[in-house]
This record gives C-alpha cells, sequence and structure tokens, in this order.
C-alpha cells in the first residue's frame, strides 16, 4: 500500500530544508537534489 506523504521544502542562507508534514521528519541540504535524496531515504524508512 502506498502513502501520500507531503514535504515543506523551503531554502535558507546556506541551504534547502525539507520538514515533513505528516512524520517527524527534517532534512537539509546544500542543493535540492541532496535534499531530494534524503526525502526519499527518510520516507522508506
Amino acid at each position: 500500500m502506498k502513502r501520500i506523504i507531503q514535504f515543506k521544502v523551503y531554502r535558507r542562507e546556506k541551504y534547502y530544508v525539507a520538514e515533513c508534514m505528516d512524520l517527524p521528519v527534517v532534512t537539509q541540504g546544500r542543493k535540492r537534489v541532496n535534499w531530494n535524496n534524503y526525502i526519499n531515504t527518510s520516507a522508506a524508512s
């Protein structure tokens, strides 16, 4: 069964921050590619 997980993504001074709206997950990365990988990894856990 698949589940939709929503993230709020915003840019800070040096990092992009992705904050999950449904789970207690927050991640950051310098490039958009980085946080996209982090989201996929953390959401799969």
